[in-house]
């Protein structure tokens, strides 16, 4: 995974303010994706993208309460790189996970590799995302109070 230093360089990011309103959309999002997830008739593929989207858009939350957004492609890696940077070395990880998946989710969107997900990993990104929803949530309490939805 690049870091944010060359993802800045390259130009994968730039500055955009954001709003309350953003921060609370992409947290009803992340939450309804978690909890789609968890609807039983879904394959491991579906309750894996599910929960992968989720954890996206947690890390997203990051970057946007931060100023930033991802441009073009590679927007998946600059969301995680961006959520290291940011919230610190202490979810380096939770990072590294959030990576791995990103590879399994490209393996699954663009080659179709159906063996490259187990349920274990799905428990682990269910895991994940719960988690992801508690660190942010304190992070950004404390880092933007501003930005807490009510």
């Amino acid at each position: 995974m690049r870091d944010w230093s060359e993802l800045r360089r390259d130009n994968s990011v730039k500055r955009k303010e954001t709003s309350r309103q953003e921060i609370s959309n992409k947290m009803d999002g992340a939450r309804i994706s978690a909890e789609d997830a968890s609807i039983s008739a879904q394959s491991l593929y579906g309750q894996f993208k599910d929960l992968y989207d989720s954890a996206l858009m947690w890390c997203e939350i990051v970057l946007r309460a931060e100023g930033w957004v991802t441009l073009g492609g590679g927007h998946h890696e600059a969301a995680i790189a961006g959520f290291l940077f940011f919230v610190g070395q202490d979810v380096e990880l939770l990072a590294s996970l959030l990576n791995d998946c990103r590879r399994i989710r490209h393996n699954l969107r663009y080659d179709w590799e159906p063996d490259a997900i187990s349920s274990i990993q799905v428990v682990e990104l269910a895991d994940a995302v719960s988690l992801l929803d508690e660190i942010i949530i304190k992070w950004l309490a404390d880092r933007h109070p501003d930005l807490v939805p009510d």
